[in-house]
């Protein structure tokens, strides 16, 4: 094994859609598809079972097999600790942590306002000081550089709520100073059709914005709805544990953002008999009611008075949140009072059931400050600078790769609320008649400008995992316009440099309707391989593959009627869901039955009960055992033309596997060193690609040309061959076919 061997390669990969495994009509009445019932139990094995020693009708033979997983990928989860009593009232106001009342203005932000203005700045602030890392940042002095920007979050997310925390999770924000949108006398516009800004409009991709913003982020979020306890928020147990855990959180200094329907709030106004009753402000506007859903609005609760008083149509109406809103110095001040019981739907009040009447308040959203935020950059980011003309006519996905031929895949979030993911919410429905696409500075249909994207891997880590245990892939794909590839650099957790790919001039584009893949490895070992991904199972002992009919499990010696199996890990529980690919039936036993030629069948999608639930295991020689995870003294196989439990010596025999990589479903190639520190070219050509011949051309950094390495193809249309000849230094390979059209590349690799 190489101790200080630091590979980097990376290659450019047209992308080919290809059909589907040929599979026919799924029939949901099918008799293999069994109603879901509670899972049945079979007798524990005795100590002796355990160890693997199974009679089977065969020679004495002693399984192996020892489940020794490494759990050092498992995420730490943290929970938050609720206290034992809260006091009846709290508020957060004239805190130094609580950033003052904004005015969103002309601009639809209320749920960035809610989330990240106020929510956010919060929580960071308190983290910030717990840690004692800043004593000078302080919110609630108006200061610019401590409250972070609604502008960020919602033109990224537009206005759900959802996608606002997701945003903030994958990129976390830039504070005001940095990012504001236009205005006039201090009001906010520019994002409407008949009045557009380019200040307000333009994404913060600037040399280094969005690096910067991923210094500030969360790790998690929970939103729960009213319709969870069916409307009824005071008239229920779990309404008063909300009522309860809302308390809780804002005691323990966090923001709760809450939405309703503003437009159709009904006030009411704490009266001097009020006012002498309970702890309220004589004025002091009220939300008694709701009649009707119009005019969705996100809010913050910043406090609660369980002695508040308000007085409405003759009802005393007793205890209430204070709420933040966002419409500048409105209602008291930019606040008003929320009384638990306009949360109903159903009022504890038969004068208040009134017609029209909806709950006030549709949603709780909780991030805590000691555990949610995340300061700091995360342990693997990168940084593609292009240049492209339309600024949704693009996407990026990032991938974990768990050893060469398998990659986890994860498209962040800034991606996802645009209109070319057929989403509710993205730039083009401001454009007019004849308009095509807006640049990144916010401008319409002009040149293509240049952006610097930066993305972190820290939704792909687990538990204790390093920078160097997985191998780091970037992949660029241009969907309505070509995209210029000038510089992928990537960075671990210090900022420190560690790969930086600069593309030759006549392959830095990529093509309209293509893909561009780059990976980074500077690992020195093998990574940990959870063997997920989508396959064609083909049995080593029939040499069959398994087919589906109706539902039904089959056997077949043609790789095109196999049934494409997409394979799942559980990180938490450590066991894994074999699903047929479009991820709606599972591989099951059928009858629950865990017993040597049980028979295995597709079921509905769950994973309630032990027998759906396996442990894929890989051999020495590169063969799969499926073992069943609540009792792996048993595994999948084949045997007299069934898919059937096995056990023993069966196991050998009838119950090992190939994982034909059905997911590759274009060119596939890698480049890296192997045990013996030899440079190895492999990979594979789909059978639906006809070539003749196949080069792989070696060029410098500089796109000088070096080598071709003439490839030939195994019978599985497979290959491997030595790149020889090759001096230390940075090499780009791609892979052309016998007229020179460029089938994958390219590989980016420093040689050491």
């Amino acid at each position: 094994m190489k101790k200080t061997l630091s590979l980097i390669f990376a290659f450019l990969f047209i992308l080919t859609t290809l059909a589907g495994c040929a599979q026919t009509e799924q029939d949901p009445t099918a008799s293999s598809v069994q109603e879901q019932t509670p899972e049945t139990t079979t007798p524990a094995p005795t100590e002796q079972e355990t160890s693997g020693s199974i009679s089977s009708g065969q020679d004495e033979f002693v399984d192996d097999y020892v489940d020794d997983d490494d759990l050092s990928d498992k995420p730490e989860i943290v929970e938050h600790q609720m206290l034992d009593e809260v006091p009846s009232s709290f508020s957060l106001v004239g805190t130094k942590h609580l950033p003052p009342i904004d005015n969103q203005g002309g601009i639809g932000t209320c749920a960035s306002e809610g989330v990240t203005y106020m929510q956010f700045t919060n929580a960071v602030s308190r983290y910030i000081e717990s840690k004692g890392l800043d004593s000078k940042w302080n919110p609630s002095s108006g200061n610019e550089a401590y409250i972070f920007a609604p502008k960020f979050t919602y033109n990224f997310a537009g206005a759900g709520t959802a996608w606002v925390y997701n945003v903030l999770k994958d990129h976390g924000a830039l504070p005001l100073k940095d990012c504001q949108f236009y205005s006039e006398g201090g009001y906010k516009f520019g994002t409407s059709l008949n009045n557009r800004k380019p200040q307000s409009l333009s994404w913060p991709v600037n040399e280094g914005e969005l690096e910067s913003a991923l210094n500030y982020r969360i790790t998690d979020y929970e939103q729960i709805w009213t319709s969870s306890f069916k409307n009824q928020f005071t008239t229920s147990e779990t309404g008063k544990d909300l009522i309860y855990k809302i308390k809780d959180a804002v005691v323990q200094g966090n923001v709760v953002v809450t939405g309703g329907f503003s437009s159709s709030w009904q006030y009411a106004y704490v009266s001097a008999a009020d006012a002498k009753k309970g702890t309220g402000k004589v004025g002091e506007g009220v939300c008694v009611w709701c009649d009707g859903l119009k005019g969705g609005h996100q809010v913050s609760i910043v406090g609660y008075d369980d002695n508040f008083v308000c007085t409405y149509m003759g009802v005393e109406l007793k205890g209430a949140f204070l709420v933040a809103n966002s419409w500048g110095n409105w209602m008291n001040n930019g606040y008003f009072w929320v009384m638990y019981d306009s949360i109903n739907k159903v009022s504890e009040y038969s004068e208040l059931n009134l017609e029209g009447r909806e709950n006030s308040m549709d949603q709780f959203c909780f991030i805590y400050w000691d555990k949610d935020i995340s300061i700091g950059m995360p342990k693997a980011y990168v940084t593609v600078e292009l240049t492209v003309t339309d600024r949704e006519g693009f996407y990026i996905d990032l991938t974990k790769t768990d050893n060469t031929d398998v990659c986890t895949t994860y498209t962040s979030s800034l991606f996802n609320y645009g209109l070319n993911f057929e989403n509710t919410r993205g730039s083009r429905d401001l454009l007019k008649m004849g308009e095509d696409y807006f640049t990144f500075s916010g401008n319409i249909g002009t040149e293509a400008e240049r952006g610097f994207i930066t993305l972190g891997y820290q939704g792909m880590f687990q538990g204790n995992s390093r920078f160097e245990d997985f191998i780091w892939g970037v992949n660029i794909h241009a969907t309505k316009c070509s995209v210029q590839v000038h510089k992928i650099t990537l960075y671990d957790g210090s900022g420190t440099k560690r790969a930086e790919i600069v593309p030759a001039e006549d392959i830095r584009r990529v093509k309209y309707n293509t893909e561009c893949r780059f990976v980074f490895d500077l690992g020195n070992e093998l990574k940990p391989f959870h063997n997920v991904g989508t396959y064609k199972l083909k049995n080593t002992g029939s040499g069959l593959y398994i087919s589906p009919y109706r539902l039904l499990l089959r056997t077949s010696e043609n790789y095109e009627d196999a049934a494409m199996f997409n394979i799942t890990f559980d990180l938490i529980n450590r066991y894994h869901v074999i699903y047929l690919a479009d991820k709606i039936y599972l591989l099951d036993v059928m009858d629950k039955t865990i017993a040597d030629g049980a028979r295995i069948q597709f079921n509905a999608k769950s994973v309630k009960r032990k027998t759906q639930k396996w442990k894929v295991v890989q051999r020495d020689d590169g063969t799969f055992n499926i073992r069943l995870a609540a009792d792996t003294r048993f595994a999948l196989g084949m045997k007299d033309g069934e898919i059937v439990l096995v056990s023993g010596k069966d196991i050998l025999d009838y119950g090992t596997w190939i994982f034909d990589g059905a997911g590759n479903l274009g060119m596939f190639a890698v480049v890296r060193y192997d045990k013996t520190g030899k440079l190895m070219i492999s990979g594979s050509v789909p059978r639906e690609i006809n070539v003749s011949s196949l080069t792989a051309k070696a060029y410098k950094a500089d796109g000088t040309p070096v080598k071709d390495y003439v490839i030939t193809t195994s019978e599985d249309r497979s290959f491997a061959l030595e790149a020889e000849g090759l001096e230390p230094g940075e090499y780009l390979f791609t892979f052309v076919d016998e007229k020179g059209a460029c089938l994958s590349s390219c590989f980016y690799v420093i040689v050491k």
